[in-house]
């Protein structure tokens, strides 16, 4: 058999426990698979009034759970549907930029690279991606 396995160049191994060759298909496979990108909720915010002009504008947000984050994902839904995705590109509270805001307080959101379609009512979902390896 093993004669064969050369001419054919098939690598032939041996095992004495089953969970061997379980692991060592697993590490091979996991090398060869691509990653998944986990979306990770970080929190959800409502859009109440919109700022600004031109293409600059911010939308006044009430964070209703988790927290919103600099440079965190951001997906805009109105009326059920997604209509923008992006990143958190600018986030003030009372004049004053900051890197988180918690729940229960309001901000200002702009989008990275600048949207300026905000409307009142808005739904704001904040996210994080996190690589997976596929088993």
């Amino acid at each position: 058999m093993t004669e064969r396995a050369k001419q054919a160049r098939v690598e032939v191994r041996a095992y004495e426990v089953i969970y061997g060759l379980v692991d060592e298909v697993r590490a091979a496979m996991e090398g060869k698979l691509s990653g998944v990108k986990d979306e990770v909720f970080v929190g959800t915010a409502e859009c109440k009034a919109v700022f600004g002009g031109g293409n600059s504008k911010v939308a006044g947000c009430l964070v209703l759970e988790g927290t919103l984050a600099m440079k965190a994902n951001l997906r805009v839904m109105r009326a059920g549907k997604e209509v923008y995705k992006g990143k958190i590109g600018s986030l003030r509270r009372v004049k004053d930029i900051v890197k988180k805001v918690e729940s229960g307080l309001e901000c200002g959101v702009g989008a990275e690279p600048e949207w300026g379609e905000w409307k009142p009512g808005d739904a704001i979902e904040c996210f994080n991606l996190v690589d997976r390896i596929q088993v």
